[in-house]
């Protein structure tokens, strides 16, 4: 089977964090300003090669083997920053070396670029910044003649047989001009800017602008049809498959690209490739077409026959595409397996703008993670994707969106929002799910880790910047540190032994401070004796700081709250046995595993761990499953008193008690000294203490205990 390359013109606006490449099209990246190949077949890049600025739109020699590259030098059509470039490039598409540039003047930004129809030594491009349309004679690399362009001309194309020039000028029209002479011989216009326009195989023009295609006899400059009221906004590069069947129309601002049926006008699927989806190519078999994501590090490759879609990871900024036959075969590479989110977000309709803004977030965190290699869970490197359905800003459909998201997607878990009915639909499909966070006046304030692997807020927004040309608003940035935290659910708190099938696994809740070095040691010591493990925070998504600065009550709540979601997630690893849990808990954490375990809250773990688990606020005679307390004799914040009558008035002796003498509260955390005196909220004073002896010993006896537990 022969392979396509595709090359990509990537809009590079990309952090110095990046890694190299891995993608399907030739890439430019803006700031360093790269060309890449890669294989469709393998999404293997193959090569690549520096260029000038911000380079934009590329076209082929007539043969494939050179591709010319346009320095544009500016970000974007609507966005003029940057210094205007004046210079294409010339690359072999063979070696992807550079042969050479050709010169358009001085900071005269050269965009569009072809070469001209049954004249392949004419190479035709305008230029923004003056209006013009140069023609170089390829056979000499110089300029052969050049006329003025429409106001506004940011590409164009060529009639099949090269004697036409259709400038495309957004809110000035379509201009049909001589190729030979520059002569105007006549005008298109809509209601909105034209931002994309191509033949079609029977021979109409495609022009796409706001929320409407429309189709035009180049002969007579008039509308043959228009598909309208598609539900976005600015459309730019349609493109129409060669077989004339369908239409694929890149919605910027949207986010999505619309898959159209050409003959009915029906929307086949609104498929969300990225952010700002900008570029379309499709293949001669008309079943692949590419998009490039213009504010993203991918490029999306949809299969046109079955509606889905793989995104091919490249460098930030993938803007201008074109396709070409690969002619040698390129081995196979180790493709990694893929962390599937899935998210519910408006991005038409009249909550698009928050929808958008999410989406930015989750997306630059998705691209950083990739580009740093993945998400390393166990032994397992994934790729994260995030596959997401547009609600229209429809509270109606939002069940049918879910089950479209989970038909398309082999889905890992689900990010919630600030839509609440949403979030009620999500919560119910039995998947994972990872909240938002809440919001803060200042994250600063929250650990540091969060803005991981920037060293601040502050580096965080300055890297978002530098990629995105955009500023970080505050649902972004909520958006960015929620897949953070669920990153860190997935790869810092889930401990996973290795080589073992079917582990018994086991929640791990922390203590009023949030999760401590004492609580990690732990899921490594339980991790070596063969036991998956979840440690649950419980704070971090909730601006809690601490149990002291919210109350008892509310931080046990949220514990509590948290385990059925913490349950699917363990359960979730294929090596964990979700028919095997328990349930382990300190202080705090202690005293909401007590909770779980009585018999009326029927939660999923077959026993329970309590470390100095509060036990003297339940009612003796309480029925409990199977459950361990580990309690210092001298713990006067959680009195060893309380748990003896718990586990005395136990109808069913399915309580055992350890007790450890000289041994106060928090006995087991290495961080505390060997006793402290502390003062509650309430002025009652208590005791810290860590003693080495007790720890020893309460290791040997979970360990008992867990050996008792049938399936251990």
């Amino acid at each position: 089977m022969r392979h396509l390359f595709l090359l990509l013109a990537l809009l590079f606006t990309f952090s110095l964090h990046a890694s190299p490449p891995k993608g399907d099209k030739l890439v430019v990246v803006e700031q360093s300003g790269r060309v890449e190949f890669y294989d469709t077949s393998s999404h293997q890049r193959l090569g690549g090669t520096a260029v000038n600025d911000l380079p934009h739109e590329i076209t082929l020699s007539e043969d494939g083997n050179t591709a010319y590259v346009t320095n544009f030098g500016l970000q974007d059509y609507d966005e003029t920053i940057g210094t205007p470039g004046d210079t294409i490039s010339i690359i072999d598409t063979h070696s992807f070396k550079v042969l050479g540039t050709l010169s358009t003047g001085l900071n005269n930004a050269p965009h569009g670029i072809k070469v001209r129809p049954q004249h392949p030594d004419e190479l035709y491009v305008n230029t923004e910044m003056d209006d013009k349309i140069i023609v170089f004679d390829l056979k000499i690399k110089t300029i052969k003649k050049e006329f003025t362009a429409t106001a506004g001309t940011h590409n164009f194309i060529f009639s099949p047989n090269g004697k036409m020039l259709w400038l495309m000028a957004a809110a000035n029209g379509v201009t049909k001009v001589d190729a030979e002479t520059g002569v105007i011989l006549g005008n298109f216009y809509t209601d909105s800017p034209i931002r994309g326009i191509q033949y079609t195989p029977d021979g109409l023009i495609m022009a796409s602008s706001t929320n409407r295609i429309d189709f035009f006899d180049p002969a007579s400059l008039k509308t043959v049809r228009t598909l309208d009221d598609l539900g976005v906004d600015q459309i730019l590069y349609s493109a129409i498959s060669p077989d004339n069947h369908y239409i694929v129309a890149p919605a910027v601002w949207n986010n999505e690209t619309l898959i159209i049926n050409n003959h009915t006008g029906k929307i086949l699927k609104r498929m969300v490739t990225g952010l700002d989806p900008v570029n379309v190519v499709i293949d001669k078999q008309s079943q692949y077409a590419y998009v490039s994501n213009a504010r993203n590090s991918h490029v999306t490759q949809i299969n046109l026959r079955s509606l889905t879609s793989e995104d091919i990871d490249v460098q930030p900024g993938p803007n201008g595409l074109a396709l070409l036959p690969l002619s040698e075969e390129v081995g196979e590479t180790h493709r990694l397996p893929q962390f599937i989110l899935g998210a519910l977000l408006p991005l038409t309709g009249e909550e698009k703008r928050l929808g958008r803004e999410m989406m930015t977030g989750f997306e630059f965190f998705r691209d950083t993670i990739n580009h740093l290699g993945g998400l390393k869970i166990g032994q397992e490197t994934y790729q994260l994707k995030i596959a997401y359905e547009d609600t229209q800003s429809d509270p109606s459909g939002l069940k049918s969106k879910f089950e479209q998201l989970r038909r398309d997607n082999k889905l890992n878990g689900l990010l919630l929002t600030d839509d609440a009915q949403a979030n009620t639909i999500l919560n119910d499909t039995g998947l994972p799910v990872y909240p938002l966070i809440a919001p803060q006046d200042n994250y600063q304030n929250e650990d540091k880790a969060l803005f991981s692997p920037f060293q601040s807020e502050e580096g965080l927004f300055q890297a978002y910047q530098n990629q995105l040309n955009l500023s970080m608003t505050t649902l972004s940035e909520r958006a960015f540190l929620s897949t953070k935290l669920a990153q860190r659910t997935v790869v810092d708190n889930l401990y996973l032994p290795t080589n073992q099938n079917k582990a018994p696994g086991i929640v791990l809740l922390h203590a009023s401070g949030g999760i401590e070095k004492n609580h990690r040691a732990w899921a490594e010591q339980l991790r070596e004796w063969g036991y998956a493990v979840l440690i649950v925070d419980s704070f971090t998504v909730r601006g809690y700081l601490d149990r002291k600065s919210i109350g008892w009550d509310k931080a046990y709540q949220a514990q509590l709250a948290d385990l059925p979601n913490a349950f699917r997630i363990l359960a979730q690893q294929k090596n964990v046995a979700a028919n095997n849990m328990g349930l382990l808990g300190f202080s705090l954490g202690g005293y909401s595993t007590l909770v779980a375990m009585q018999k009326e809250y029927d939660l999923p773990f077959s026993w329970g761990a309590s470390f100095y688990g509060h036990a003297y606020r339940f009612t003796p005679g309480t029925a409990f499953k199977k459950t361990v307390i580990f309690n210092g004799k001298d713990d006067d914040r959680s009195p060893l008193a309380g748990a003896q009558a718990l586990q005395q008035g136990e109808p069913q002796g399915n309580i055992t008690l350890f007790s450890y003498a000289k041994a106060h509260h928090g006995f087991d955390n290495f961080e505390l000294p060997q006793w402290v005196e502390m003062l509650d909220e309430n002025g009652v004073i208590y005791h810290l203490g860590y003693n080495a002896i007790a720890r020893d010993e309460a290791i040997k006896d979970f360990y008992t205990f867990l050996h008792s537990m049938p399936s251990s």
